[in-house]
């Protein structure tokens, strides 16, 4: 078949693909259906009239609308029929389009100068748990080999409802989320961002067809009717959010952060001449769900790594989703059994995808195992999980005899830390390109680490002092003076001994002075109040609360330790409540290590490599964190 429009046998929308999608351009922002063919878009709504089959031509007006959802709606015959009067009007042999040139003109947008949308209104989304590798691996991780896969995996296609509202197109940016994590089996939780941030390579379906009845099963047979097309799926993850929280119900937070979908819908159609056998099933599923037709697809599935600061691509993952265990007729027909209603633009997706071989896993938690075997990139670093700045390329190819029918998806998963963000966002989105899709992390400014009693003391040095306080942060102890001078009539603060605010008192005798320190900027208030007889009381609060209160929580806090490297001392403070690590005053680049008995947060010191190891202990004692350099364990610093 040879199309009028030219590109290349490489190219990645031939004449045999034709994928629907959503589309607007900075000359018509309306938002209109479009197919793709070679380096261009053809608009849908310009050439609605010409759709005049006997399932189309009372219902053109479809193609006019702002999402596929009103087409996906009408039968697989009408789906059918539109494509072959595109390939029709497409083709050399017609000379309808090709030579209509006002038409051609109106019709065509090159894709370059389209802003992509969802393809429809998703109204629900489901995701499945379909690769039986992908499943093995991961209970192999949690459960042990003897007991990798749930006794209902091989029965039923598990799955669990997603969150629609959350499913964007690609290029959207999405926010590094927080949540609670437990970094220590039988501690208690924490509140923070994900560590632990990765991408799940899936595949997913759009329903169509008139929507069953509620009560009313779709059955085997008519499954076919009732799958559109298909598109790329990143299920962002964030692994230690889902680890606390999905026992009992699944996941929640950890998976509703953000799912990113290619803007093009690849038909069934197109993906017919790529059938394949069905994955081998034993035990044979219930008779409802078995279908003795292929419906499993040789799709080639890559996933590549961009560091930020390189422009050096590893492919982390070649994979194929052929490895599916479960078909989509047997997901669609299985999450229709209790009568639940599906409708069309309801999206069901794949889950993770993995093969048979290391390489071919579909997620950084089964290629890195866990954190264990760190990925080792072309450009010389490596990876556990996403890092600053790392764009995820996933492609997935359809090779055919002469041409390609490809998903096209990019996304540039960026984990910044950008400094201070708001307490409620939890995340700060510093810059995105257009182009990509950006995942901004910023972390979240918990100022836990507070100290030192008040201090309330004269100073020979300076008539005017009145009071000063010891601060003692993850970045050292931070010294707070204050003169309310009756000699030189100033009011003056100093932090670490630069003056910060300087006042004529008689203008502010009593009230508040607020300020930070440290490299945190830690909020701070001095409040200055009247006392009997021309007295006055001075007292500093630190993120709203007295010091003392802090001192008294310091214990539980803070864990510090002093240790000598080549002769050189160095001061080490966690933060038990965000598990930052402070060497020096400076918050130190930590990777988080899942371990037998707990984790490890590994870092540099000097010239050695420094551990804290955190572990249960007793219900008294809490969670026990010991520092080794060099592997010698490290006396904690009592002071």
């Amino acid at each position: 078949m040879k199309c009028f429009i030219q590109y290349p046998s490489s190219c990645n929308f031939p004449i045999e693909n034709l994928p629907y999608g959503v589309f607007s351009t900075k000359q018509d922002e309306t938002a209109r259906i479009g197919v793709a063919i070679g380096d261009q878009i053809l608009d849908l709504s310009k050439v609605s009239h010409l759709f005049e089959g006997p399932h189309l031509k009372n219902n053109q007006h479809v193609f006019k609308q702002p999402t596929l959802n009103a087409f996906m709606a009408l039968s697989r015959p009408a789906w059918l029929e539109a494509r072959q009067t595109l390939q029709s009007l497409l083709s050399v042999e017609n000379k309808t389009l090709a030579q209509d040139i006002q038409l051609r003109s109106e019709a065509f947008v090159a894709q370059c100068e389209a802003t992509m949308h969802l393809p429809a209104h998703i109204g629900d989304y489901t995701d499945f748990y379909s690769s039986i590798h992908h499943a093995t691996n991961v209970g192999i991780m949690f459960r042990g080999k003897d007991n990798a896969l749930m006794p209902n995996w091989k029965y039923i296609p598990v799955g669990y409802h997603g969150r629609a509202s959350s499913v964007v197109v690609s290029d959207t940016p999405i926010r590094r989320p927080n949540g609670q994590t437990l970094p220590v089996d039988g501690a208690p939780p924490h509140y923070g961002p994900c560590k632990l941030m990765d991408f799940e390579l899936e595949m997913a379906f759009f329903v169509g067809g008139v929507g069953n009845k509620l009560g009313e099963p779709i059955s085997m047979a008519r499954a076919d009717e009732h799958i559109f097309g298909m598109v790329l799926m990143n299920d962002w993850s964030a692994r230690d959010i889902q680890k606390w929280e999905y026992v009992p119900l699944g996941p929640f937070t950890a998976k509703n952060l953000g799912t990113s979908i290619t803007p093009w819908i690849v038909t069934m159609f197109a993906l017919e001449p790529f059938l394949v056998d069905n994955y081998p099933q034993d035990p044979v599923p219930f008779p409802y769900l078995r279908h003795a037709d292929k419906y499993n697809f040789d799709i080639k599935l890559e996933v590549d790594i961009k560091p930020g600061n390189s422009d050096v691509v590893t492919t982390v993952c070649r994979s194929n989703f052929k490895y599916m265990y479960w078909t989509q007729k047997q997901q669609l027909v299985h999450h229709s059994v209790t009568g639940c209603n599906m409708r069309p633009g309801d999206l069901l997706a794949s889950g993770t995808i993995s093969g048979e071989t290391s390489d071919s896993f579909g997620s950084m938690l089964e290629l890195c195992w866990k954190g264990t075997k760190p990925l080792q990139m072309r450009d010389g670093s490596s990876r556990k999980f996403l890092q600053d700045g790392d764009t995820v390329i996933m492609r997935a190819t359809c090779q055919g005899d002469g041409f390609n029918t490809q998903y096209k998806h990019k996304i540039c998963a960026q984990v910044h830390n950008v400094g201070l963000v708001s307490s409620e966002c939890g995340a700060k989105v510093s810059h995105y390109d257009s182009a990509q899709l950006i995942i901004g992390c910023s972390r979240a400014e918990h100022n836990m680490a507070m100290s030192g009693g008040l201090v309330k003391k004269e100073s020979q040095e300076r008539a005017d002092l009145v009071a000063y306080w010891s601060v003692p942060l993850c970045d050292g102890v931070h010294t707070v003076e204050f003169e309310h001078g009756t000699v030189s009539g100033k009011r003056v603060l100093r932090v670490d001994g630069k003056e910060i605010i300087r006042r004529e008192w008689m203008f502010k005798l009593v009230g508040e002075e607020r300020f930070t320190i440290g490299n945190k900027r830690t909020k701070c208030e001095l409040k200055v109040e009247p006392l009997p007889h021309f007295a006055y009381s001075y007292t500093l609060w630190v993120d709203g609360k007295p010091l003392h209160k802090f001192s008294e929580c310091q214990e539980r806090v803070l864990r510090s330790w002093q240790a000598l490297v080549a002769g050189q001392r160095h001061r080490i403070v966690l933060e038990r409540h965000t598990l930052d690590v402070w060497v020096n005053g400076e918050r130190a680049e930590a990777e988080s290590l899942f371990v037998d008995q707990g984790t490890e947060m590994r870092f540099p010191l000097g010239d050695e490599d420094a551990v804290i190891r955190a572990v249960s202990s007793d219900p008294k004692q809490g969670v026990l964190h010991q520092l080794y350099v060099a592997g010698q364990l490290v006396e904690e610093d009592m002071d």
